[in-house]
Formats: structure tokens, sequence, C-alpha cells
């Protein structure tokens, strides 16, 4: 030690020991019935956290629920896919439609020319599913970079994403001909969309909902664009999967001539 600019002749000698605790113990295969959490794992040692992966990451709290057989990134990602579709045709439907609609006057310009309504709001739904279709291609294009998807599941996956895009337009594009006003739109978002998101077996596996509720959610179309998309990762294409693309095509076509057929007196009126 240094006292007053004085330092004292001896030193004093300190060993350290840092130990290392080993990695805890258990089975690498659990089961459980019908539905489980992290905080249900089992595993011996002290104060043990839970990670999706063998180094980095942030640790799982213990309400995270368990999907059978995969990871929870691998239960997520589709339902990732399958919200980008959702939510960037919904909004160009919505938010942009009505804004070329009444604000911008973009629609009354486009009518000082040879077009006609039909024309011009089939051209919105085109261009509002093609957006979504940039975006899926985005986040997919991410996952194949990260090799969590092979080249042929990226087409797949984009082919898939036709059919959800183009329902979506033409959902926000239906609602779109039914408001008075672009603040009408919260409760499309909120009343529709974000519900539809957290649900539709997207963040967490069905199983975790009342079976009558299951019931309903399979239903939503969030929650078969969800299915459309896991089908193409995990290669079933079985005879639920195609139904399920009839399911889009069908809805997509009868959404398509309900919105422009009242659309198409909606801003005409506006001219």
């Amino acid at each position: 030690q240094t006292v007053s600019g004085c330092e004292s002749a001896t030193r004093f000698e300190v060993v350290v020991t840092i130990n290392a605790p080993a990695a805890p113990t258990g089975s690498a295969a659990q089961t459980f019935c019908n539905s489980g959490a992290v905080a249900d794992l089992s595993a011996t040692g002290t104060s043990i956290q839970w990670y999706a992966a063998s180094s980095g990451g942030a640790a799982h709290v213990g309400t995270t629920s368990l999907v059978n057989g995969t990871s929870y990134f691998e239960f997520f990602f589709p339902g990732l896919i399958a919200i980008t579709a959702m939510i960037t045709t919904s909004y160009e439907t919505t938010h942009g439609t009505y804004n070329r609609a009444h604000f911008s006057k973009t629609f009354a310009n486009l009518f000082l020319t040879p077009i006609s309504s039909m024309d011009l709001l089939l051209g919105e739904i085109l261009w509002a599913a093609f957006k979504g279709f940039l975006s899926v291609l985005t986040v997919v294009f991410v996952l194949y970079v990260g090799k969590h998807v092979s080249s042929v599941q990226l087409i797949s996956l984009l082919g898939a994403a036709v059919p959800v895009c183009w329902f979506f337009s033409a959902l926000g594009l239906f609602f779109t001909s039914l408001v008075r006003s672009s603040e009408s739109f919260i409760y499309y978002q909120a009343g529709i969309l974000i519900p539809m998101a957290m649900l539709c077996n997207t963040y967490f596996p069905m199983s975790n909902y009342p079976e009558g509720v299951q019931a309903l959610i399979k239903i939503l179309p969030l929650t078969q664009g969800v299915y459309l998309f896991r089908a193409v990762v995990d290669g079933r294409f079985d005879l639920s999967f195609y139904l399920a693309i009839i399911y889009f095509v069908l809805l997509s076509f009868l959404l398509t001539n309900w919105s422009v057929h009242r659309m198409s007196k909606k801003i005409e009126s506006l001219v």
C-alpha cells in the first residue's frame, strides 16, 4: 500500500480461483399432456435458465409456450410471414386508397383519362397485393440467407403468399368502401387485424385456448394463411393445404367483386 507517498516494502499475496459451473443435466426429450410452458421443463441444477440456442440470445420467460417437436423460432416465422402479408396489403387498400381518393385527388385526375372505375380499383388491389408480395419476399429472403429455409421452400413460400396477399388486399378495399372517414380505419386495425395477429396460431399455439375459441380461430383468414406457410416449411402438401388455397381464391374472388362494386359508386361520386 502507499501512504503519504511511501510504499510498503512487502506485498500481500492473493490467490484467486474462478469456478465455472457445470452445465445442468436432464432429459433431452420431455413430454407434456396437451400443452406446456418453459417453466414446466425439468433439469438438474441451480437457478436454471432456458434458451432457444446453445449460445447467445435471451433467456425465455417461464410462461413461454412449448411447441411440439420444434423450436419457438421455427414455430413463429411462418406466422411472421402471414402477418407481414396482412399488414402491408391492408394498409395499402385502406389508408393508401382512401388518401388517393379523397386527399391527393389521384383518382379524380385519373378519371380525366379513358379509364373505368373497375380498372382503377382492380389496379388498387393488384398494387397492394404486389407490395405485400415484396414485403413477404424481403422476410423470406432474410430467412433464406440465415439458412432457415431452402431455395425450394423460398419459392414455395412466395407462391403461397400470392392468394394471401390478394385476399387481404380485397378485404382492405371492401372495408374502405364502408367507411365515411379515415378515422374509422382504427376499428378495422384494432378490431380485426391486431386480434388476428395475436390469436391466429402466430405467437402461441392454438392449443392454449379453449376448444370453442379454437374452432372460431381456425376459420379466420390469417389462421389459414399461417397454415399455408407452415405447411410449406414442414413439407405437408396434403388435402388441407389445397383446401386452404381454395379458401383464399374463392373468398378473394368474392371480396374483389363486392369491394369493386361498392367502391365504384363511391369514387364516381367524387368526380
